[in-house]
């Protein structure tokens, strides 16, 4: 009996599925990517003003822990959340045309 690897029937099931489950696929990888832009954006911006996530929680209420694992990635943060972290730093979200952000 032939042995395949182990990741073969991740790559054979993803080689033939169907072109829309792909571009929905694509589509979730560029949110994701735009989700990490974000939070490492929050992540720059609270270094660079010298605050800690201890910080962070005193002035906006979201505790430290949360502020952790979103800043490592760990957790899908509500926006509610975000905006409430993006508060102290004097930040906060923009909503733009799909357009201009592509020209940045």
């Amino acid at each position: 009996m032939k042995s395949w690897p182990f990741w073969w029937p991740i790559c054979s099931t993803y080689k033939f599925l169907g072109r829309e489950v792909r571009k929905s696929m694509k589509a979730s990888d560029e949110i994701f990517e735009k989700k990490q832009r974000l939070v490492h954006e929050i992540l720059r911006t609270r270094r660079e003003m010298g605050m800690t996530q201890k910080n962070i929680e005193a002035a906006c209420g979201v505790k430290q822990p949360v502020i952790a694992r979103m800043e490592r990635g760990l957790t899908d943060p509500q926006l509610t959340t975000i905006l409430k972290v993006l508060h102290p730093l004097g930040k906060t979200l923009k909503i733009v045309d799909i357009e201009e952000e592509s020209d940045k």
